[in-house]
């Protein structure tokens, strides 16, 4: 063979594994974008599936004493909705489980926005937002922050917890009733 056509085929070889490396690199990267895509798409699925939890929410009842008692035993970082009838007015509350691990609790209702029917918190990730103002809101502020565009905080100081309830007076809720009068 002629050294001019080894060196045409070793160029040829070299020229195709490069190429080959780029389409497989290429490749490589359009599967981690569709891995990404629909890693995104299923917390998407998730945030919207945590919204629908609203749509089942949990009504809470006064006890013989006039106390309010919530079941922390399976809240977690996704919030758990509760409502509560006064009149003809439902009350809605929501626990969340902040990072520290913390159970954090709020009336579903911006302190600014309320009482506008649209005034109430839908979870997005570790996130609330305001489905009247779009005001986002870290769940670790949960029941701490007053003031503000943010859900109503029911702090430490205005409830009794133990280790698997909550406990608020009926009073003390009642108090918000109009806050949810639309």
């Amino acid at each position: 063979m002629n050294k001019k056509y080894i060196v045409i085929i070793i160029s040829s070889i070299i020229i195709i594994t490069v190429i080959l490396l780029l389409i497989t690199f290429t490749r490589k990267e359009e599967e981690d974008v569709v891995v990404e895509t629909n890693s995104n798409q299923v917390e998407k699925n998730e945030s919207i599936s945590n919204n629908n939890i609203s749509n089942n929410q949990i009504e809470l009842e006064a006890d013989e004493n006039g106390n309010i008692i919530i079941d922390t035993s399976n809240i977690g970082s996704t919030a758990t909705f509760y409502t509560y009838n006064v009149d003809e007015t439902t009350i809605e509350l929501f626990a969340v489980k902040a990072s520290d691990d913390t159970i954090r609790l709020a009336f579903n209702t911006c302190q600014v926005c309320s009482p506008s029917p649209k005034a109430y918190f839908k979870q997005s990730g570790k996130n609330f937002i305001c489905q009247n103002c779009k005001n986002s809101f870290a769940t670790d502020n949960i029941g701490i922050e007053k003031g503000g565009c943010n859900p109503i905080p029911i702090t430490t100081e205005e409830r009794i917890d133990s280790e698997n309830t909550i406990i608020i007076t009926q009073e003390f809720i009642e108090n918000y009733k109009e806050n949810f009068e639309k």
